[in-house]
């Protein structure tokens, strides 16, 4: 490679690092808001007793990075984190509804913030960031690409 492709080279690595970075970082984001919901016996409690959304932090170390492309990972990793929140918190000030059954009864249900991250912990079984980079990896795959991006 030639010396004047090195700058589009560094900004690639860095953009790819930024993107994992923000990935994880969400993924882990919802993986700790989730967790705020585990208890089964919320599910017979009245919303209003429901613990609140905590606010996740950024998995990373209070070290200085060493390579740039760690201080872009540890970037997205922000971004990914302050996203996830975000997402929450406006799903928690305008729920949606959507149609589910009750034995085999159809119903309307309001899903806020807390009922999204309680479904996602139920869901998965405790594993809902595991489940966003499922999501992350499988509609990169089919753009013929792979996570974490290289």
């Amino acid at each position: 490679m030639k010396i004047l492709g090195m700058p589009a080279l560094w900004a690639s690595t860095d953009a790819k690092a930024e993107f994992n970075g923000t990935v994880q970082g969400y993924a882990d984001a919802m993986q700790d808001m989730a967790e705020a919901f585990k208890d089964d016996g919320l599910d017979r409690k009245p919303l209003r007793e429901w613990p609140a959304i905590p606010e996740p932090q950024p998995h990373i170390s209070g070290n200085l990075p060493t390579m740039t492309s760690q201080e872009f990972w540890e970037k997205g990793q922000r971004k990914g984190c302050r996203k996830a929140y975000l997402d929450i918190l406006k799903l928690e000030a305008n729920p949606i509804v959507i149609d589910s059954q009750v034995k085999g009864k159809p119903i309307k249900v309001k899903i806020n913030g807390k009922v999204s991250l309680r479904g996602a912990w139920v869901s998965t079984k405790g594993e809902a960031g595991v489940k966003v980079v499922d999501f992350v990896r499988e509609d990169l795959r089919k753009k013929g690409k792979s996570y974490p991006v290289s």
